[in-house]
């Protein structure tokens, strides 16, 4: 494969600060949460106003900071010697993992039952993150048998963890993707936008109509043109991930503008 644009190979440090401020944001808004007589502007902005707080940006920055990623992470892996189809797996487990992970957490948000379970939730949800690290882990084990053993630990772990889960009063249902998560939705918008951007060969032009695209599903969706129009009724459902999406996106060519240095290449 060719590389799509030419990008540093280095870490760039204003991502990573970025990165950093952001988690630190979403911790310190989670601790503060539910504390009452706090300032408005350290929590969610009320539902139905027309505005947004500096709490309101976690999410989309997390989506954005995904977006600037994008295009520097898949030219790495194009420049080390990643064929189209090793690249595509690489993509595809990513984002299955964050959509199982996501879809595990919000399980342990409520609807459980732990008698049933024969553990508490708060077990089972801490035992999520030390099989999801043996997972996903970079090992640099000589001796590959001692890779594939951890994560297969992990992924039976895992796989555990989602059989013994129940929910309901009665202890009934079964672990179920009631939403997707945060998680879920950001690895959503990853995928979305990994394909884009290997479809659209990292033209930042192409990327701002996708951009456009996916503000025009949110509007259909949140207009009468989804009701009037048959053909439109998917918009009704997907308009989030087309906002999302779009934000990511917004990352993407933000990194194109910044730190391309060649004209985009067809493969």
């Amino acid at each position: 494969m060719t590389v799509y644009n030419i990008l540093p190979n280095q870490r760039i440090i204003s991502i990573d600060v970025l990165r950093g401020l952001t988690i630190l944001l979403m911790v310190f808004v989670n601790e503060v949460a539910g504390v009452k007589n706090i300032p408005q502007w350290i929590q969610h902005m009320t539902r139905g106003v027309d505005g947004m707080t500096i709490v309101d940006w976690v999410f989309p920055g997390f989506l954005f900071i995904v977006g600037m990623s994008i295009p520097m992470a898949l030219n790495h892996r194009i420049q080390k010697g990643d064929s189209f189809w090793r690249l595509q797996k690489h993509i595809l487990v990513r984002t299955i993992g964050l959509l199982a992970l996501g879809v595990l957490m919000v399980n342990a948000e409520g609807g459980y039952n732990e008698e049933t379970m024969g553990m508490p939730i708060s077990l089972w949800s801490l035992l999520i993150y030390p099989f999801a690290i043996l997972v996903w882990n970079v090992y640099t084990f000589e001796n590959k048998v001692w890779t594939y053993l951890f994560r297969g630990i992990g992924i039976i772990g895992l796989l555990s963890l989602a059989i013994v889960y129940r929910g309901g009063e009665d202890g009934s249902e079964y672990l179920q993707p009631q939403w997707w998560g945060i998680l879920g939705l950001i690895g959503w918008s990853y995928f979305y936008s990994c394909i884009l951007y290997q479809v659209l060969k990292g033209n930042k032009y192409y990327l701002a109509v996708a951009v456009l695209v996916c503000t025009l599903i949110y509007i259909a969706g949140h207009t009468t043109i989804s009701e009037d129009f048959a053909i439109l009724g998917w918009t009704r459902s997907q308009g989030g991930m087309a906002t999302h999406t779009s934000i990511t996106l917004c990352g993407l060519i933000l990194t194109l503008i910044f730190f391309d240095r060649k004209p985009s290449e067809v493969c």
